[in-house]
C-alpha cells in the first residue's frame, strides 16, 4: 500500500518571506533553520514550532549560520558555520534553558552525515583530508563525553543512522577507491564493536533500520557502481532471519529513505511516496520481512499472497 503526496505546498504549512530549510520533528514541534533577516547565508537561525499551540521559538542567536537542526527530548544537535569557514563545528543545545555546548569544532561532514537518537547518541562522518576517506565519531550527550572514534581505516562511510544504541552505514572499504563495492556495517556505539550486516555485490548504500528490519538501496541487479549514475532498486533485509525482499520494480534515483516500525517512506523525483510496508504484504504482524511469495497469515494478520501489496 502507498500513498504519494505531489510537489504542491500543502495547506497548514509554515510560509515566511525567506528560505526554509532543514526540517525535522520530535513530538509535537517542527524544528528548522531560517534565513530571517534576508542579508545572506550566515545569518541562518534554528527554529521550532508546537504543531498543536502555534507557539514558536527561536532556538539560536549567533552572528554565523546554525543550520541541519537534529531534535531530540531535551536537546537540538546542529552545525554552526562563519563565513570563510572550511570546517563545520557541531555543537547540542538543551531546551530548556538554550544553553550550547560543543560538539566537535571540526565535524566535517557532508550534510544529512550526522544523527541523533534524540537521547544519548549523535554520529558524524569527519572528512579526512579529502572527500573520499571518513572517519566515524560518536558523542554522548547524556553523559557529556566525546567525540570518540568510532571507524577509521575505510573509504567513504556514507549517511550513519542510529536505531537501538547501534549506527548503520554504507561503507567503501578498500581505500580511496570508489568504484570497490558499498556494504551494510554495524556499530555498537556502548563498545565500538563493529561488523558486516552483509556483503553482496557491488553497491548496498544509504542503509535505515527500525526494528527489525533495515531498507536500503541496492545496485547489485544492476551491476553497476552506485556512483556511475545513482540508480538502485530499494530492499528490505530482515536482520533476525537474514530474509531479503525488493520492495521496489523500477530502478530510480531514490532519494530521503526513512524507516519508522511498519512504515517507510522514499523520494523519487518530486515525489514523496508513503508505504505501509505490512499492509502492502512486505511485512508481517511481528515486523519480519516477508519472503517473496508472502507472508504467512499470524494471528489475523496480513495475507500476502501472490497479490499482496497491489
Amino acid at each position: 500500500s502507498t500513498f504519494t503526496f505531489s510537489k504542491p505546498q500543502p495547506t497548514g504549512c509554515f510560509t515566511s518571506g525567506w528560505p526554509l530549510n532543514s526540517y525535522s520533528i520530535w513530538g509535537d514541534w517542527v524544528y528548522w533553520d531560517w534565513q530571517s533577516d534576508g542579508s545572506d547565508s550566515f545569518s541562518r537561525e534554528v527554529f521550532r514550532k508546537n504543531v498543536l499551540t502555534e507557539e514558536q521559538q527561536q532556538l539560536t542567536n549567533s552572528d554565523c549560520a546554525s543550520y541541519l537542526p537534529m531534535p531530540g527530548q531535551e536537546e537540538v544537535v546542529f552545525y554552526r558555520g562563519c563565513e570563510g569557514d572550511t570546517v563545520g563545528t557541531m555543537y547540542y543545545l538543551d531546551i530548556d534553558d538554550l544553553e550550547t555546548h560543543l560538539i566537535s569544532s571540526e565535524a566535517n561532514g557532508n550534510p544529512g552525515g550526522f544523527d541523533f537518537d534524540g537521547m544519548k547518541w549523535v554520529v558524524w562522518v569527519d572528512e579526512v583530508g579529502t572527500s573520499v576517506v571518513n572517519w566515524l565519531w560518536k558523542y554522548d550527550v547524556l553523559n557529556g563525553v566525546g567525540p570518540t572514534l568510532v571507524q577509521s581505516g575505510m573509504t567513504q562511510i556514507t549517511w550513519p543512522k542510529i536505531d537501538d544504541g547501534k549506527v548503520y552505514s554504507g561503507i567503501w572499504d578498500s581505500p580511496a577507491d570508489l568504484t570497490n563495492k558499498c556494504d551494510v556495517r554495524v556499530h555498537d556505539l556502548d563498545t565500538n564493536v563493529g561488523n558486516w550486516v552483509f556483503s553482496s555485490p557491488w553497491d548496498q548504500i544509504g542503509p535505515t533500520v527500525s526494528g527489525n528490519v533495515l531498507a536500503y538501496e541496492d545496485t547489485e541487479e544492476l551491476a553497476h557502481n552506485w556512483f556511475e549514475d545513482q540508480t538502485s532498486y530499494l530492499e528490505l533485509y530482515d536482520l533476525d532471519t537474514g530474509v531479503t525482499r525488493k520492495l521496489t520494480d523500477v530502478a530510480f534515483g531514490y532519494t530521503g529513505i526513512a524507516r519508522h516500525d511498519k512504515y517507510f517512506a522514499y523520494n523519487a523525483g518530486d515525489l514523496l511516496i508513503l508505504c505501509d510496508l505490512e499492509a502492502g504484504g512486505f511485512i508481517d504482524s511481528t515486523g519480519h520481512v516477508c519472503p517473496e511469495g508472502g507472508c504467512p497469515e499470524l494471528d489475523g494478520g496480513v495475507d500476502g499472497g501472490a497479490d499482496a501489496g497491489e
